[in-house]
């Protein structure tokens, strides 16, 4: 009976979205050793994942992407992009980790494998009020220099026009 309260529907968006906050505020030093990757060109390219692919993974993406200049609406076409994938995840969830064995019905389960936009605006908003935006949290919670966002900066993004054509 507790999991399946827990795991209802109508908890799990709130929870969800007071995770992707919570991975922002607690998550600094595992983001600090990821973009540290990034900074370092004898690093690339950097391979990241996790389990599902969405939640952690994504804030990874969400935060690169917004300090490399991606508009938010980008970001979040980016990050829905895993609903693309949503049957094979959610089946393989299901079957291999015994999310059942909760007592948790499919119906409210799934909402845990869905990448709602909600959630990642809400990180947006808090990465916005609280840090002025992804390199603030960067700099200011994550512990990266500017040197070492200037490195990310030089290592990830080209120039639109590229001086060696002409």
């Amino acid at each position: 009976l507790y999991g399946a309260t827990l795991f209802a529907r109508r908890y799990l968006y709130n929870i969800f979205e007071q995770m992707y906050v919570m991975f922002l505020e607690e998550g600094a030093e595992g983001f600090r050793a990821l973009f540290s990757l990034f900074a370092d060109p004898r690093a690339l390219p950097v391979t990241f994942f996790c389990s599902a692919g969405k939640d952690r993974t994504g804030l990874a993406s969400m935060l690169l992407l917004l300090f490399l200049g991606v508009d938010e609406e980008v970001v979040l076409a980016d990050y829905c992009l895993t609903n693309r994938t949503f049957d094979e995840l959610f089946h393989y969830f299901t079957e291999n980790h015994s999310i059942r064995s909760f007592g948790v019905p499919d119906k409210d389960a799934k909402v845990m494998f869905t990448a709602h936009p909600g959630w990642m605006r809400s990180v947006f908003r808090h990465l916005q009020d609280k840090f002025g935006g992804a390199e603030g949290y960067l700099h200011r919670k994550v512990g990266l220099s500017r040197e070492t966002l200037d490195n990310i900066r030089e290592n990830l993004l080209v120039s639109s026009f590229d001086d060696s054509m002409t």
